[in-house]
This record gives C-alpha cells, sequence and structure tokens, in this order.
C-alpha cells in the first residue's frame, strides 16, 4: 500500500474510510506484533483483537493463519504478497527472514489454537461476566441468551397472562391499549409492547430499570390521575388566560391592533386542549423585545398611552409560554409514563423467567460487568481470566458502545500507561459507517477519541497517564471503487453537512475530511436519476427505472449476480422483490431466503400454537389472520373484522365451525396422534400447500425432520426452537443461479459488489427516539407527590415551526431541550451514514434514484452546484465492457423448475424396490436416451440436457461426452426431419391389439405425411435390434392404417443409421 504511516505511539487509532484497506491493514499489524521477535513465536498469546460481528472476527482469523501460511512458503501467491511487504516494512526485516519467523509462529498458533484471541467485544464481555459470575451474584453456570425477541414475547406472554387476576395490571394494559389507539398506533397490544419492550435492550435502561424497581403499579395509578387533574388544571388555565387577552385587547381599538390575526388565532388555540396550540407564536414573542409590533405604524405615537397595557399583555404572553411548555411536557409524560410501567412490569417478568431457565441475556452483560471492573486493578482482572494481553487490536470502533468503552479502557490503560511493559493499542474505524445507533454504538465516543489523539492528548479526561502516548493516523486510499464513483462522492459528502445546523462540529468535521485518493485505474460510472412526479406514482417510476436500468446492464454483458440493490428497509427489499419477480428477474435476498418470509410455513405454526392451546384467544386470532393472509381462507377485510370480533366476545363454537370450513381436511384428533414430521405433512395437506414446489415448505420439512431426530417429537419445543431461530433458518440459493442480491444497507455494510442500485434515496428521516429522565417534577411542575424516579419521554425534533415550543421548553426543562437536540443530529448523522455506506459499496457502477424531497433534495442541492443535469439525469462515465463471471453462471434454460412435490399419507403409499445401479456403459446409454426422449426441436436441448443431468448427477467429463453426442445427432442433415416434424411421439407407449404394448424411443409423422419409428442405440449392432423395431413398424402400421419407415440410430464414435 502506497505512503505506508507507521506507528510511533503505544495508542494508535485509525480512520478507515470505506475501501481504503482497514482489514489488510489490520492484518498486517497483526502479524506485526506475532512476528516481531524471532525468540517469540508464541507472541500471539500476548494479543486481543476484537471486532463487531463473529463473521468479522473469522475472517480476520482465517486472513491471519492464511497469510503466515503463504509467508512460509518460498514460492508466496500474489494474494498476500501486499501484506508481507507490509509487515517487512513495519519490522524493517527481509523476505526471508519472514519466512522464517511464520514457519515458527504458524506452527505455534497450529499447536495452541484455542490461545489465538480473535473475536468479538461481546464474547470477551461474556468471559469477563463468566469469570466474575459470582461477585455479580449469579449462579456458576448459566447460558447465555442471545436472540432477545424469544425472551421479549415470553416475559410479555406471561405478563398477558396476569390480566384479570391482578386488578391494577389489567388496569395498566388497558390504558396502554387504549393510549395506543388514541394515538394512531398498533391496535393489537402484544406487537405494540413487544415494540416498546426494546427498550430494555438498551444501556441506557439498566439504570433507569434499577430505579424503577421499587415503583408499584399503585403508586402509577395513582401518580396517573395527578397526571390528571393537573392536565385538568393547565386546560383551565389556558382558557383563562385566553379571557384575559382579550379583555386587555379590547382596551385597544381593533384598527390600531397591528397584525389582528395574530391574537384572534392565539386566542382560539387557548380554548382547545391540545397544549402544542398554545405557545405564542415567534412574532407574539418578538413584542416583548420590541414592543412597537402590537401596534400599526400610524398609531406608534400613542403607544406611551398604552404602556401599561401592553406590559400586562407581554406578561400574559410570558406566562402563556410557560405554561404551554409545561403543558407539552406533561403531555409527554403521561403518553409515556404508561408505557415506563409497563416496562417495568415487563422487566420483573424478564427476571424471572432469567432466573427460573438460569440464562442471562447477553445486553446485559456490559452493565453487569462495568461496576466490577472499577472496582479493581486491570492486573487482577487478567490474573483472573488466565491471560495477560500487551496489544489490544479494536476493530469498528465506530459501533462500540459507551459501556464496553468503559469496560475496555481500564485493561487497555494497564498495558500501555507502562512503557516497560511494551503494550500498544490500535483502534480502527470510520464514524461514517456508524450505522448501528439502534444496537447502542455510540459514534461520538470515536469521534472524540480522534479528536483527543489528533493533539497527542490523552484518550480521555479520565485517562491522565496516556497523555503523549497517542496518535491519529487517517487512510484515505480507495482500493475499491473506480475513479469516477470516488470523486462523485468525495464531492457530494465533503461537505453534505456544511447545510445543516449541527450543534456537534465533530460530524461536521467528520466528512470535511472525508476526501479520498482512488487507487484504481478504471474510469467507473455513475448514474444519477431525478425523478419529478407526483409522490404517489413516484415509487412506482422508481421500480420501472431500476428495471429499465438492470437490463441495460446486462445488455453490456454484465450479470445479474455482479449487482446488488440497497434499501433503507425490509419492506422496501420486499416491494423491489416482488416487482422484479413479475419482471422475471432472479433475485437473492437474505430477508427473503428465511423460513419467517413465508405465508404458509408462519400459517402452518399458528396451526401447531393453536392445537396447544384451542381455547385462547389470541392463539385463533393469529390463526385466522395467517390464513387469510396467506390466501387459504378466501374472504375479505369485513368477514375478517367479524371473526375477530366473534373471537372476542367468546364464542368458541363459531370459531370451530369456521375452521372446518376453511380447512375441511384437519381433524384435531388425527393430528394429535401423528409425530412431528408427520404432523407438519398433515397440516401442509390439510391448508392445500403439500404439493406446491415450495423451496420455503421442503425446507421447513427438513427443518421439523432434523428437529425431531436430533431432540425428539416435542411440539412445544419445536416453535420455542422455530421462534429463535425462524430468521436464521434460511433456504440456500446455489450459486449457480445468477440472481440480483437484494438487501437492505444495514446487511450490506462490509461488502462490495460490481454494480449498486440504490432507490428510494429521498426517505424521511426517523425521530421516534425515547429518552430515560430523572425528572424533577418539583421544580418543572410544581409537584410534591411521591413521583417515579425515572421518566421516559419521546424526543422532539424542535425544527422549523417548533422553534418557538422550543424556546419555552428551554425556559422550564433545559435537559430535555438539549437532548431532544442531540438525538436529531444524531439522527441526520445517522441517515447521512447510512447513504455513505450504501453510495461506497460499489466498484463499477452506482445507480441513484431520487426527488426533490427530504434528502433526494440535499443531494441535488450538494451536487447541481457541480454538476450538469441534463433532463433530470446526471451520468458519469460509461459501463466498462465485461465478461465477468459469465462462464460460471448457467443460462436461464439450464435452471429446472420443479413445479411439484408429492406428499402423502405413508401409510397409504405403496413401497417398491428400486433397481439395481446400472454400470458405466449403461449409464451413459440411458442418460443419452433420457435426453433424447425430452427433445421435440433442436432449441429444447439445453432444457433436456439440465433435466437429466437433475437426474443421473453427470460429473463435468460426462456431461461434456453427452453433449457432444447429443449435438452429433441434431447436426446431422439426415436426421433432421426427426426433429422438424408436423408431429412427435418420444417414448409414448402404444397398446398394440393381439400384441401388448409397444413403446419407440421415437414415431414422427414427417411434413409430407410419410411416418418414421425411431430407436436410439448405444451399444454394439445387434441382429435382434433390426428385428425389434421391424416388429414395432408391423404393429404401429396396424394403427396407423400404413407401414411406416424405420431407423435404427447407433450413437457411437460415429452416427450409424440403418433405414429400411
Amino acid at each position: 500500500m502506497g505512503g505506508l504511516q507507521i506507528r510511533e505511539e503505544p495508542i494508535s487509532t485509525f480512520s478507515a474510510s470505506a475501501g481504503a484497506g482497514k482489514t489488510f491493514r489490520l492484518v498486517a499489524e497483526y502479524l506485526s506484533v506475532a512476528l516481531c521477535n524471532v525468540n517469540e513465536p508464541h507472541k500471539f498469546r500476548e494479543i486481543l483483537a476484537l471486532t463487531f460481528t463473529n463473521k468479522a472476527a473469522n475472517e480476520m482469523k482465517r486472513k491471519i493463519l492464511e497469510a503466515l501460511k503463504d509467508f512460509s512458503n518460498k514460492d508466496g501467491s500474489e494474494k498476500f504478497k501486499g501484506i508481507g511487504e507490509t509487515v517487512c516494512s513495519i519490522l524493517d526485516i527481509s523476505t526471508s527472514e519472514l519466512e522464517y519467523r511464520s514457519r515458527l509462529v504458524i506452527e505455534e498458533m497450529l499447536h495452541d489454537y484455542g490461545s489465538i484471541a480473535i473475536g468479538t467485544i461481546d464474547q470477551f464481555t461474556h468471559r469477563l461476566v463468566r469469570t466474575f459470575s459470582l461477585e455479580l451474584g449469579l449462579p456458576g453456570r448459566f447460558d447465555v441468551e442471545i436472540e432477545s425477541d424469544l425472551i421479549l414475547e415470553t416475559a410479555i406472554y406471561n405478563l398477558i397472562q396476569d390480566v384479570g387476576l391482578n386488578h391494577s395490571l389489567s388496569e395498566l394494559l388497558v390504558d396502554f391499549a387504549k393510549s395506543n389507539v388514541e394515538n394512531e398506533k398498533n391496535t393489537d397490544i402484544f406487537p405494540a409492547l413487544l415494540k416498546i419492550s426494546y427498550q430494555l435492550t438498551k444501556e441506557t435502561a439498566i439504570d433507569a430499570m434499577k430505579s424503577m424497581k421499587e415503583w408499584s403499579l399503585d403508586k402509577h395509578l395513582s401518580f396517573q390521575n395527578i397526571l390528571t387533574s393537573f392536565e385538568r388544571d393547565y386546560i383551565k388555565i389556558a382558557s383563562e388566560h385566553s379571557d384575559k387577552i382579550i379583555k386587555l385587547l379590547t382596551k385597544i381599538p381593533n384598527e390600531k391592533i397591528y397584525h389582528n390575526d395574530w391574537w384572534e388565532s392565539i386566542v382560539k388555540r387557548l380554548k382547545l386542549k391540545d397544549p402544542s396550540g398554545w405557545v405564542p407564536s415567534k412574532s407574539l414573542m418578538a413584542i416583548e423585545k420590541n414592543s412597537d409590533q402590537l401596534l400599526k405604524k400610524e398609531f406608534l405615537s400613542e403607544k406611551k398611552e398604552y404602556s401599561i397595557l401592553i406590559g400586562q399583555i407581554i406578561e400574559q404572553l410570558n406566562q402563556v409560554s410557560l405554561l404551554a411548555a409545561k403543558a407539552v411536557l406533561l403531555d409527554e409524560v403521561r403518553k409515556n409514563d404508561r408505557s415506563s410501567s409497563v416496562l417495568t412490569e415487563i422487566s420483573k417478568k424478564l427476571e424471572l423467567i432469567f432466573d427460573q431457565l438460569n440464562i442471562q441475556p447477553i445486553w446485559k452483560f456490559n452493565g453487569l460487568i462495568n461496576d466490577e471492573i472499577n472496582k479493581v486493578p486491570a492486573s487482577y482482572i487478567f490474573e483472573r481470566i488466565g491471560d495477560r494481553y500487551k496489544h489490544f487490536f479494536i476493530d469498528e470502533a465506530q459501533d462500540t458502545s459507551e459501556l464496553q468503552w468503559k469496560n475496555l479502557w481500564p485493561l487497555l490503560e494497564n498495558s500501555t500507561s507502562d512503557q516497560t511493559l511494551g503494550g500498544t493499542v490500535m483502534i480502527v474505524g470510520d464514524a461514517k459507517q456508524s450505522i448501528y445507533r439502534w444496537r447502542g454504538s455510540r459514534a461520538e465516543k470515536f469521534l472524540s477519541l480522534i479528536e483527543r489523539c489528533e493533539r497527542n492528548d490523552s484518550p480521555s479526561l479520565a485517562l491522565p497517564s496516556l497523555k503523549g502516548r497517542t496518535e491519529h493516523i487517517r487512510l484515505n486510499e480507495n482500493w475499491r471503487s473506480a475513479i469516477n464513483i470516488v470523486e462523485f462522492n468525495n464531492d457530494l459528502f465533503s461537505s453534505i453537512l456544511e447545510a445543516k445546523d449541527f450543534s456537534n462540529e465533530l460530524y461536521k468535521n467528520t466528512y470535511k475530511d472525508s476526501t479520498q485518493s482512488p487507487r484504481r485505474l478504471e474510469e467507473g460510472r455513475v448514474h444519477l436519476r431525478l425523478l419529478e412526479s407526483d409522490h404517489s406514482i413516484i415509487e412506482l417510476n422508481v421500480l420501472d427505472m431500476l428495471v429499465k436500468d438492470i437490463r441495460s446492464a446486462q445488455d453490456r454483458e454484465w450479470c445479474l449476480s455482479d449487482m446488488a440493490i440497497l434499501v433503507r428497509t425490509k419492506k422496501q427489499g420486499m416491494e423491489v422483490a416482488n416487482y422484479l419477480a413479475k419482471e422475471s428477474i432472479n433475485i437473492i435476498s437474505p430477508e427473503l431466503l428465511s423460513l419467517a418470509s413465508s405465508k404458509y410455513v408462519l400459517t402452518i405454526i399458528s396451526l401447531m400454537e393453536w392445537m396447544i392451546y384451542p381455547d385462547e384467544k389470541s392463539r385463533q386470532w393469529e390463526l385466522i389472520l395467517r390464513l387469510f393472509e396467506a390466501g387459504i381462507w378466501k374472504a375479505n377485510e369485513d368477514q375478517l373484522h367479524y371473526q375477530g370480533q366473534t373471537i372476542s366476545d367468546n364464542h368458541p363454537d363459531n370459531f370451530k365451525q369456521l375452521i372446518k370450513e376453511i380447512l375441511p381436511n384437519f381433524h384435531m384428533k388425527i393430528a394429535s396422534q401423528l409425530n412431528l414430521y408427520e404432523l407438519a405433512e398433515y397440516m401442509l395437506r390439510a391448508i392445500g400447500v403439500a404439493k406446491k414446489a415450495d423451496p420455503f415448505i421442503i425446507y421447513f420439512l427438513d427443518k421439523t425432520h432434523e428437529f425431531s431426530f436430533k431432540k425428539g417429537n416435542h411440539l412445544q419445543e419445536f416453535l420455542t426452537e422455530f421462534k429463535k431461530k425462524k430468521k436464521n433458518w434460511s433456504i440456500s440459493s446455489p450459486d449457480i443461479v445468477d440472481a440480483i442480491n437484494v438487501m437492505t444497507i444495514h446487511k450490506a455494510k462490509g461488502l462490495e459488489f460490481p454494480i449498486v442500485f440504490v432507490p428510494f434515496v429521498s426517505f424521511p428521516s426517523k425521530n421516534d427516539e425515547k429518552n430515560w429522565f430523572e425528572l424533577n417534577y418539583n421544580s418543572v411542575f410544581e409537584l410534591n407527590s411521591e413521583h417515579p424516579p425515572r421518566t421516559l419521554l419521546s424526543l422532539k425534533s424542535f425544527k422549523g415551526k417548533a422553534q418557538p415550543l422550543k424556546a419555552s421548553i428551554s425556559q422550564v426543562y433545559p435537559d430535555y431541550v438539549n437532548r431532544s437536540s442531540e438525538s436529531y443530529d444524531e439522527q441526520i448523522f445517522d441517515d447521512i451514514n447510512l447513504l455513505y455506506v450504501a453510495f461506497t459499496r460499489p466498484q463499477e457502477s452506482l445507480t441513484i434514484y431520487l426527488d426533490k424531497s427530504v434528502y433526494g433534495k440535499m443531494i441535488f442541492d450538494e451536487l447541481s452546484g457541480k454538476y450538469e443535469f441534463i433532463n433530470g439525469e446526471l451520468i458519469i462515465g460509461n459501463y466498462r465492457s465485461t465478461e465477468i463471471g459469465k462462464d460460471d453462471k448457467l443460462e436461464d434454460s439450464f435452471l429446472v423448475k420443479l413445479n411439484k412435490c408429492f406428499s402423502s399419507d405413508w401409510t397409504k403409499t405403496v413401497k417398491i424396490f428400486s433397481k439395481p445401479q446400472p454400470g458405466q456403459e449403461q449409464r451413459i446409454g440411458n442418460s443419452i436416451h433420457s435426453v433424447l426422449e425430452r427433445i421435440r426441436v433442436p432449441e429444447d436441448m439445453s432444457k433436456a440436457m439440465a433435466i437429466a443431468n437433475q437426474e443421473f448427477q453427470w460429473s463435468k467429463e460426462e456431461y461434456n461426452f453427452i453433449s457432444k453426442k447429443i449435438n452429433s445427432v441434431l447436426d446431422d442433415s439426415r436426421l433432421s426431419m426427426l426433429f422438424n416434424a408436423e408431429e412427435i411421439y418420444s417414448e409414448r407407449p402404444l397398446i398394440v391389439p393381439g400384441q401388448g404394448i409397444y413403446r419407440p424411443d421415437r414415431i414422427v409423422k414427417c411434413k409430407n405425411g410419410s411416418w418414421v419409428v425411431v430407436d436410439y442405440k448405444t451399444g454394439e449392432q445387434k441382429k435382434e435390434h433390426q428385428e425389434k423395431i421391424n416388429n414395432y413398424a408391423i404393429g404401429i402400421g396396424s394403427v396407423i392404417g400404413e407401414q411406416p419407415q424405420t431407423i435404427l440410430l447407433y450413437i457411437g464414435d460415429k452416427i450409424v443409421i440403418h433405414e429400411n
């Protein structure tokens, strides 16, 4: 890599933009430490490398081992030549010395493979938690639960089960459901509870739940009554202020008041219940600073006459502003107070589950270990875990959470503050690729660290001993993308945040310093489509253009497998996938391949759950909803809602009758007697999809069989397993299929594709963040009664017309305004990061679709001054003609689509013995017969070959041999009439009176009206072959009324034809 900057300080932070060779540098630096001392081949045991995902950790470990193996050979490959040269530069050694040291280290590594410490931060934290389990009050042995959905769903289910048994809980959940309906959210309480419960998986909820532990339901209900009373008082006071303002204004003649409409608006709004409308406008509040704005210009001379009155009006406006701020905050408290109490109750249920099942969720680890790590010296921690690490590599640092940093720094400081230890830390990341805030990542911590390291300062104020021992290195070369793509992204992102009013300058600086130098020589292509049309049809236009652009790339010899479509949400991915499917474009998508995306599989799961809990209303509703969504129950929405009401009104007989009508072939008594696999097949037959050649159904049956074989026929346990793994249980897409990748931008991070399409760029910014506050109710609301120790509030953007509200709330509760502003900045930063990740995936071509709204407008405004758009399009460069991947993919004509599969009750199935496997010659003969049987015209050959290949599973040599033989038949001009006939019958059984059934290989009626019967042979010529075909001719002649011509065709080294 050109211009290698060598690390000089113990703590090095690296900013690695997209395509900058981050993994390359990490591997090189790791190997430099592992190989630094020829007398210490075990040095790798002192290294701890941490990254964000298991996939990244495994990839890093694989590359390190492959590189060492490559270095240890004299004739190393080109693949690791660059890394080898970098290691030699860092260590200042020769290639022969590198070879010698590599042999020593890889031998040591293979003998002590378990000591290669490369993993995720979560894995390391888990190790610490296990080590300190006694101090943390955890059982000595516990299982780690990675799937949060399952335990959250279980906790919510257990909570709902208590409804009716606990009056206070019942009242809380009813209020929660009503609040959801009032706020136009989900009317179904279960998904609403699940959505809010994700708050518990965030680090910020740990302390909040500790504080809320003693906040009982009775206290909550009492507090709700107080809030309701306060709300009524505020509405009453607002109305009084309206009356007072009217009364004061009546003392000034209407014709003298400047903008009467301002005042008419505020007095009307103060009579309404919505407190957000009470806030005086910016213009009205400006009167306090400039009272001239109350009167029209021609009456300003009378200002002194009204001075006392003006002062009273301004006082009323100030009081209204404060009242509005308190009322809006109170409204937020009321909206979320039920949620915070619900979360407290769910949290209690979770703790019971943890104790009962002896499990701990992975999200608790960082919080659990944080207090303990800060109590003891780092040397003691190393002693307890049994390893002494001196060298640390932290990858994807932008995705590290606040608590993870707090847990790591004591260990990092211990190894680097004492110069005699010779410890080092390499921290690598790119804040522009921070897109996992919802998982707890805090790019701001990494940005702050970079800023301090650039000054050679300590990593944080809490680590003064490390001052002067830090440095910052930028990796600003791009090895991934072609020149035009790199330069386009430079132009777009280097100044994209300049127009935004950010309170955090770190964000602006991040993109200001993002310019990269392209290292590839190819020109590359950028295509930006600006779509100006009605918002209601913009999506259809995007999809239309997308298909056109995919076809255009195919015309230039690019394969579908070279392309990727990146979207923001799974829903958008489904829309794209469905549209492409209609256009007969093959697709691959991680989300679309999971069993959780199959409506039939989800219907079977609902049917299984209903079997276990037949009287449970939620299971009944879930079942009819799945049957409706899968199209098995042919009903309209009115019928669906009617049945939902019937279930709610507790009419079990009506429900049973409905299921009998929808699934007449399903009988509970029969189903309950079947094992797991038989039950799955029985249900599939009952819903009428068993014979569908649906890969999801086939894979689901495989999974039921696998589960029953390994773990037994336990339906409840299988359902639990399905809930855990439904997103990970995915059908495979064969590599030979030429298909376009459709995935979310989050899934695409870390990947690269030759061609990338990014539709739906003009997405709206989401701002639905909630935050926990230690709200002082006494100072904000003058409320002296007992209140919750923590308060959950929805944050606001305070942009545009909300500025007066922001100013009002700032006077009452500035912490809320500050956190809301921070959250808004974070959201914009995260959204720009999403675009950056998407736009930096391509190697050869980038196509973007946008309209002039939200981020689309931002991008257009940024580029319109730098590039010329022609008819709404910007095209930079051209496609590079390529044959990449062409030979590796089978054409569509080779792909065999299975149209049906077979499922039947095994007790009614006749068992037969299969024939012995044929020898090689017979196998080739059978194969040729099988192919020719399926060829009516020469164009059928590719499909016929593919189908026969499915049956015989040929080797490559066999495939080529058979293909050659078939071509020799089709190319023989003497046989052309056999494949260009008026009527063709292949392997057709014919009943000949008095002679039985004949099955000639081919019977054709030529275009001249004559008939020909053909028999293929692949072995030696024998007399009985001619006798057999003559018998065919006599028998067939008696049926058709004339003697057909016979052709005995020997397919060997040469084509030999015997005609008669």
